[in-house]
């Protein structure tokens, strides 16, 4: 399948600014199920210095920087990409204590995965909720996970929401409602509840249905020896497989967002976005 992305973030200012250096995460993560057939990115105004550069997590990302004043920022991600299906359960977890929960990871690992497991202590709400899945799963780590996700998405309610923080994990399992970033908060909160390492996952949701759009979108991903990290989307109650293509993933949620950065001056500022996803014919690519 080969999908044509283009994903364009625009700011405009009320008055005349000055731009300070802007990370853009818009770099599609080159797993084995997703080949880059293009990408360009394209700033304006034309920033005085660019470089590619990787974050502490690993993600790659462009750095930008700006000199003058202006008005605008316009961002455009222009790739084109070919995904492959794949088995998402095609792995082995090893050693095989990992294959019940709780989870605790061999010596080697401990120390790498503990910033993915202890942001912080989970409440009673949280472990209660994750306790109750993890039995009904005869606490099998695999079956957990995939039950977690199939039971945020058969009971809880999904709502649209475009902007904002992602709301604590407490207060989605009480509304028993929320974004795709709420969702993958939630899960995520369930698996540390359970010693899984966890990490939020930002990106781009391929539908193949014409009743939901293709969208950006966020889902979680989890540590798990032998296997690596796994991609699971609670929104969705699936594994993840090739219609999701990962842009940045984090322990912290907000160190994903495909643009941050700030700006001097006293103007206020308004962000639009502009996304469309559409599979493509097969780009023919000239050897000479």
């Amino acid at each position: 399948m080969q999908v044509k992305i283009k994903h364009n973030t625009h700011y405009n200012y009320m008055d005349t600014i000055f731009l300070e250096p802007h990370t853009l995460r818009l770099f599609l993560r080159p797993d084995n199920h997703i080949k880059v057939i293009r990408h360009k990115v394209t700033v304006a105004p034309r920033p005085e210095g660019r470089a590619n550069i990787e974050l502490p997590e690993g993600a790659h990302a462009l750095f930008v920087w700006f000199q003058g004043m202006t008005k605008e920022l316009d961002i455009i991600m222009d790739a084109v990409v070919e995904t492959t299906p794949f088995n998402p359960f095609d792995f082995l977890i090893y050693p095989a204590s990992c294959l019940r929960l709780p989870l605790v990871y061999p010596n080697d690992w401990k120390n790498i995965v503990e910033p993915y497991r202890a942001e912080q202590q989970p409440g009673y709400e949280i472990k209660k909720f994750a306790t109750d899945i993890a039995q009904q799963s005869n606490f099998e780590t695999t079956t957990f996970l995939v039950n977690l996700c199939t039971a945020i998405y058969e009971t809880f309610t999904y709502e649209k929401r475009e902007h904002g923080k992602p709301h604590n994990p407490e207060e989605t399992l009480k509304l028993k409602r929320g974004s795709c970033r709420d969702f993958a908060v939630l899960a995520m909160a369930a698996c540390r509840a359970m010693g899984i390492a966890s990490r939020y996952v930002s990106g781009y949701y391929i539908s193949e249905s014409s009743d939901e759009p293709s969208d950006l979108h966020a889902w979680l991903e989890v540590y798990l020896p032998g296997a690596g990290w796994r991609g699971f989307d609670p929104s969705h109650g699936i594994a993840c497989g090739h219609l999701h293509l990962a842009l940045c993933a984090s322990r912290d949620p907000l160190m994903t967002l495909p643009v941050t950065g700030a700006y001097r001056g006293f103007a206020s500022s308004f962000m639009t976005t502009k996304l469309s996803i559409d599979l493509t014919q097969p780009e023919i690519v000239s050897k000479n």
